[in-house]
């Protein structure tokens, strides 16, 4: 099966759901509208981000948008912090859902998101999949994916689903942790096209430093901060290291990045521009500062 090309980055809109901060409906518009610009015309989004929010707002920034401009992906499973179902069913019933919320005749891609919170994982084999093969097969969605920061429970549905299009995953090549780099070569050799998020790991990996709930342990959180004051030292930005050390994996579909605004999505338009820059200076320094963690679960 031919995939669409996506773009080298691409659009997350978890911020969207004002998950880390409010943002108004100009901010997200011009975001969609810089990014459609500069032809990044792959945008994430999820009924998980701000209960159903994000992809209200992501639906009216596309609202006088040709369908033919964007390809759009949203996910089913996780609804919220603590709920969750993997049904067939429920499953379905989320993606009718955010096909009104998106106001949009069909989806392009729809993830079984965050698989871990299964039960079993032969109920994402059994239901969650055959929901959404239907609704491909009705014209509703044009491919299948899954998400999970989990690898391993990812591996175990792809090799008993003929199904699955695309894979996507937070977190799992960055600066401290490439258990990626483990599954990514047989998934592509199966045409199955993989998506990354996460190259700050949540926040580990940038100036500011992560959330005040970041998940992360206290020596992990240690030695990110050493590895953030080093670049602080030397006057370079640790986001900028971190996403050009997942961009030169070559292996990805596309990279998601999470933006609040359009100078921030701006900032990654030109690290874009300058990838086969002199840019790669101290990246294997931070790579040595972060073996002590290197491929630590975090993750809960």
């Amino acid at each position: 099966m031919d995939l669409p090309r996506l773009p080298k980055i691409s659009v997350g809109t978890s911020g969207f759901g004002n998950d880390y901060g409010k943002m108004s409906y100009g901010d997200c518009k011009q975001i969609i509208d810089k990014a459609l610009i500069n032809r990044i015309n792959y945008i994430d989004t999820s009924p998980y981000y701000g209960n159903g929010l994000a992809e209200e707002l992501v639906g009216k920034c596309l609202s006088n948008i040709s369908r033919d401009r964007y390809i759009i992906s949203t996910k089913a499973g996780r609804k919220s912090l603590r709920e969750y179902s993997y049904i067939y069913y429920d499953i379905a019933n989320s993606v009718m859902n955010s096909l009104k919320r998106l106001n949009c005749r069909y989806l392009d891609i729809v993830f079984i998101n965050d698989i871990e919170f299964s039960d079993n994982l032969d109920v994402i084999i059994n239901e969650s999949i055959p929901a959404l093969v239907y609704l491909k097969n009705q014209g509703y969605i044009k491919y299948i994916g899954l998400s999970s920061m989990f690898l391993d429970k990812m591996d175990y549905v792809i090799k008993r689903s003929p199904h699955i299009n695309y894979v996507m995953s937070s977190s799992t090549y960055t600066l401290i942790n490439n258990t990626l780099n483990q599954y990514t070569p047989g998934w592509n050799s199966s045409g199955i096209q993989v998506i990354l998020g996460g190259v700050t790991s949540k926040g580990l990996l940038t100036k500011n430093g992560p959330y005040l709930n970041h998940p992360a342990p206290k020596n992990i959180k240690d030695v990110c901060k050493k590895m953030n004051d080093f670049c602080n030292d030397n006057k370079i930005d640790i986001t900028e290291k971190a996403f050009y050390f997942s961009l030169g994996y070559k292996r990805f579909a596309t990279i998601l990045v999470g933006v609040h605004s359009s100078s921030e999505l701006e900032k990654y338009i030109t690290w874009v521009d300058k990838e086969f820059g002199n840019n790669k200076i101290f990246i294997n320094t931070l790579l040595e500062m972060a073996k002590p963690i290197k491929n630590v679960d975090w993750f809960f």
